[in-house]
């Protein structure tokens, strides 16, 4: 365990570039060839949390991970923080750095706006790759919910800054079915963004707007039949119920469905295992080179 590899914020495999979207600098990473896949991170995540994965997926596929608006090292600004805002933004990033249609990955609140992305415009997915998305039936989600709906919830969330690093550690070890999976590097490379003024405010935001969103997402769940999708869960996930899983499957007949002995971050915690289900996975369904 003494010579596990330490986590890079721009691994090897991966080019730090920016974009201008609605005016305001979004950082992105990209390597890779073949099909276009943009990967998008979880609420409290950017870019960073893709790092295991860079390597294997660059060799099938264009990859673009960026750090949506308000979140790791892209600009802080008021925007629309609700799942259609968030994902009409997804769709302007595309066209800022010339994505005409892609593969979309996405993780808890990824998922969910990669849901979104799709049903707003399918003509611009080709499939959809949703990891412990979070969802109509995720009810530990319902909590957080109850809690930023209110005034102190929201004006608390600023605080979240000011959190030690040993607070982050603490939050990780609970994303992780097994903490002795965590790579040295994980704990700073997350905890650094989340001091930056804005951060914990957007997230506060986005979270008020679930409940809403929920019931969007819902109607828009039937809209997306006909696009190839796999839906990733880790059957320990702390976050996103496994029986959400379930009920979404009954909305998504056609969905492929793989379990990993994880918690919510299973990208991190099995990278291998979750490579080898994804590429799978694109080499069936991307469209050709």
């Amino acid at each position: 365990m003494e010579n596990r590899p330490i986590r890079q914020l721009v691994p090897p495999e991966a080019t730090e570039k920016f974009a201008t979207v609605r005016g305001h600098r979004v950082r992105y990473l990209t390597g890779g060839s073949g099909p276009s896949l943009l990967l998008l991170h979880g609420l409290m995540g950017f870019s960073f949390s893709f790092s295991e994965n860079f390597h294997e997926l660059s060799q099938h596929a264009t990859f673009y991970a960026p750090d949506l608006l308000n979140t790791g090292y892209s600009e802080r600004t008021n925007v629309d923080a609700t799942l259609m805002g968030v994902a009409q933004q997804v769709l302007e990033f595309m066209d800022a750095v010339g994505i005409a249609k892609a593969g979309l990955l996405g993780s808890s609140h990824g998922g969910s706006v990669a849901m979104a992305v799709a049903a707003r415009a399918p003509q611009r997915v080709s499939l959809l790759i949703l990891v412990s998305p979070t969802n109509p039936w995720s009810e530990t989600g319902r909590m957080r919910v109850s809690l930023f709906s209110t005034r102190v919830g929201y004006s608390l969330a600023p605080l979240i800054r000011f959190m030690p690093r040993a607070v982050t550690h603490l939050f990780l070890k609970r994303m992780y079915h097994d903490r002795a999976r965590i790579l040295p590097g994980t704990v700073r490379e997350y905890h650094k963004p989340m001091k930056t003024p804005g951060t914990m405010e957007y997230l506060a935001q986005v979270v008020k707007s679930w409940r809403k969103d929920f019931a969007d997402l819902k109607i828009a769940l039937q809209t997306l039949g006909d696009i190839p999708m796999l839906l990733l869960w880790g059957t320990h996930d702390p976050v996103v119920s496994l029986s959400s899983a379930r009920k979404m499957l009954e909305h998504l007949p056609n969905a492929e469905f793989i379990t990993l002995n994880t918690g919510h971050l299973p990208y991190e915690e099995l990278p291998q295992e979750f490579n080898r289900a994804v590429i799978d996975f694109l080499l069936r369904f991307s469209p050709s080179r």
